[in-house]
């Protein structure tokens, strides 16, 4: 039965092979391009979904105000700021501090390279979801001159071996040529990760500093506790924050602003911080998402005509 239906439609399409093919082709292109829109809007919204804890991760954002009185979004804190919140409040049970990339001189051996060096807080590899290739998340930051490389630096620096415990030397404004020991290499990370890295450090090289009460990080993250308000957390902040006395304040916060917390799924699509990963409009989602829908309608709409047209004649 099958073959004898098979035969018929292969007799039709050659019969009339002219409307035959440009009937396939257009509701072929109509799917095609369905499909592909509906990779990228997939793609666009499932933004740092693979975290195992990404619905207790939250960024605490603020809005700032200017000395004229107008207000402005930002997720750039002070670097005391997470500690002492940790200290403050029980809902919160793990904070991650991450600095701007920041571009150093990187040698391993005779060579010197030009990278990217976050500072965060040692807590990263266990709140967020970044697998090691090499070493173990729970202790790979705990100490101060350790490194965690990504794997594409792992591999260009020290090739197929294992790079656990080589050194390498970091400078930068933090880190005056010190030597650090490999203690983990990370898994590749998800392209749609809002959050990206070439060379992690303990954020301890900050805190230490000279200046490090004038010191802004650019994100602050928040692992809250099982069964935690966020929005009732965000309030307690901001109260709390606001009966600070100016000495108290001092590295830690700027009383004016209102504070929020950021669901981490919805920070790709954010305007508080467009330097912390690739930011987007879900305008353009849903634009596309109807685009693609017509597009197929109308391929659709063809299709049918034609195939009455030929019907008919």
């Amino acid at each position: 039965m099958f073959l004898s239906y098979l035969t018929v439609t292969i007799r039709g399409f050659l019969s009339r092979r002219a409307y035959s093919l440009v009937n396939v082709a257009s509701l072929s292109i109509g799917i095609a391009f369905c499909i592909l829109i509906f990779l990228f809007v997939h793609d666009e919204w499932t933004y740092d979904a693979f975290h195992k804890n990404g619905d207790r991760i939250f960024r605490l954002t603020k809005a700032g105000v200017l000395p004229n009185g107008q207000t402005f979004p930002s997720s750039g804190h002070r670097a005391g700021l997470g500690p002492r919140l940790k200290e403050t409040f029980s809902e919160i049970e793990l904070i991650s501090r991450i600095s701007g990339a920041s571009t150093s001189r990187v040698t391993v051996g005779t060579k010197v390279f030009l990278e990217e060096v976050t500072f965060v807080d040692p807590s990263l590899m266990q709140m967020f979801t970044f697998p090691l290739n090499h070493g173990d998340a729970k202790t790979a930051l705990s100490q101060e001159h350790s490194v965690v490389l990504s794997q594409e630096l792992a591999q260009k620096y020290f090739g197929d071996e294992n790079p656990i415990g080589n050194v390498l030397q970091i400078d930068n404004f933090n880190i005056k040529g010190e030597s650090l020991i490999v203690t983990g290499v990370a898994d590749k990370i998800p392209r749609n990760s809002s959050i990206t890295f070439d060379i992690l450090v303990p954020i301890d090289w900050i805190d230490k500093g000279k200046y490090a009460k004038l010191t802004d990080v650019g994100a602050t993250y928040v692992l809250l506790a099982p069964g935690s308000s966020s929005t009732q957390l965000e309030e307690k902040i901001t109260s709390w924050v606001k009966n600070l006395s100016d000495e108290s304040a001092e590295g830690v916060a700027e009383t004016r602003s209102a504070y929020q917390m950021e669901s981490l799924i919805d920070i790709h699509f954010s305007s508080a911080n467009p330097f912390s990963g690739p930011v987007n409009n879900p305008l353009y989602s849903y634009v596309l998402s109807t685009i693609a829908i017509l597009v197929l309608v109308i391929a659709c709409i063809n299709y049918t005509t034609l195939s009455l047209g030929l019907t008919v004649r």
